[in-house]
């Protein structure tokens, strides 16, 4: 438009999207197991989507970068969706991923599934530490009185949404993983409390239960304060039989220093940190332990998906190998887009989809539909 032409007519929306999936195939074709020895894997299934499940596979350096892993450090292995993921179906996985080279270690979240099939193949398996944290938050916490009146209660605080006081409303309590994003109300619950004074007569009839509630919610907010200190330890600088040591430690100081509940929650954590630190063959290694960067590539794979869940997963998850080479710009130096485009037909594209996707949910919907208006 700016040139009037000048560097020729402009692709279509068509075109485009066609380049795209030709180069996020052309990247996942190339990969498929591990590239090098020295590596780890760390692999989940997403969220069901209309009875549909993605099953992904990256690949990450085994010794901790030394900051957080980034959509740069980590690059697509596999892909693959189903209708639901059992241990063999997982392990069929892993042995097409690992056919060249065996992984160092695995880490997933606590899926059974997962952790059986790691085990049968005998794959040294690490739990993600906010999967487990949250794991144990939920068997300390969620069959209690106090737990279960403050959910309630702040259910019911939020039908003031459309009054006055709706700018001072609970984070909505989320449906999956609930546990571990608690915290988000903690933090809300423990901010309202210590200005509670500062709240306009109706804010105060709606939310007076937080002071009733008050040595629960102190109680919560150092739980949550003493995580996300082992949390950032662990996920900056790595499991080492050194940031092991320094988060038991810790745990002594805080948890262990507690009453009977907070010590309980306190032991699974001790025995979290000697089980992972047994995994571990040496003084100097050092492990990532977190799957933060999987949801993250989940996060971005669904955030471009259609927003209608009927459509399941379609040919756009090839935006996930093509995204995680792009991440930056240091990355995208030396990448041959023509040559890898240019060696991908959209015919491959079709045969890569009847291979890895299954049958679009809205094409079966409206082939029910357009049979019942014909009857």
């Amino acid at each position: 438009m700016l040139f009037d032409g000048i560097a020729g007519k402009a692709p279509s929306h068509q075109t485009i999207f066609d380049w795209v999936l030709k180069y996020g195939l052309s990247l996942s074709q190339a990969t498929g197991t591990l590239q090098e020895k020295n590596r780890a894997l760390i692999i989940d299934n997403s969220v069901n989507m209309n009875g549909q499940e993605l099953h992904l596979e990256l690949e990450a350096p085994a010794t901790h970068p030394g900051h957080p892993l980034t959509h740069n450090d980590v690059w697509l292995v596999r892909m693959k969706v189903d209708k639901g993921w059992n241990v063999e179906m997982i392990k069929e996985q892993l042995r097409r991923a690992t056919s060249e080279n065996a992984p160092e270690y695995i880490v997933s979240d606590n899926a059974k599934t997962i952790g059986r099939a790691c085990r049968e193949m005998e794959f040294r398996h690490h739990r993600d530490i906010s999967h487990s944290f949250g794991v144990f938050l939920e068997r300390t916490y969620a069959n209690t009185e106090e737990l279960s009146e403050f959910n309630q209660k702040l259910g019911f605080a939020r039908k003031y949404s459309h009054t006055a006081i709706g700018c001072l409303m609970p984070p909505k309590r989320r449906a999956y993983a609930r546990f571990m994003n608690i915290f988000d109300r903690i933090d809300w619950a423990y901010s309202m409390l210590h200005n509670f004074f500062k709240l306009p007569p109706l804010g105060k009839s709606a939310f007076g239960f937080l002071q009733k509630q008050a040595c629960f919610i102190e109680e919560m907010k150092n739980v949550m304060d003493w995580y996300r200190h082992m949390e950032e330890l662990i996920k900056e600088k790595g499991l080492s039989r050194k940031t092991s040591n320094e988060c038991k430690r810790y745990i002594h100081a805080t948890f262990m220093q507690q009453e009977e509940r907070l010590r309980n929650l306190g032991q699974m954590l001790l025995d979290y940190f000697k089980q992972e630190e047994s995994l571990l063959e040496s003084d100097d290694d050092v492990h990532n332990i977190c799957s933060d960067i999987i949801e993250s590539v989940f996060g971005y794979a669904k955030s471009r998906l259609s927003s209608n869940p009927n459509n399941g997963f379609t040919t756009l998850v090839l935006l996930v190998p093509a995204h995680l080479r792009v991440a930056n710009l240091s990355s995208c130096k030396g990448l041959d887009v023509h040559d890898n485009m240019a060696s991908t037909r959209l015919n491959d594209i079709t045969k890569w989809r009847r291979e890895t996707l299954l049958a679009n949910p809205c094409f079966s919907r409206a082939r029910t539909m357009s049979m019942a208006v014909g009857f």
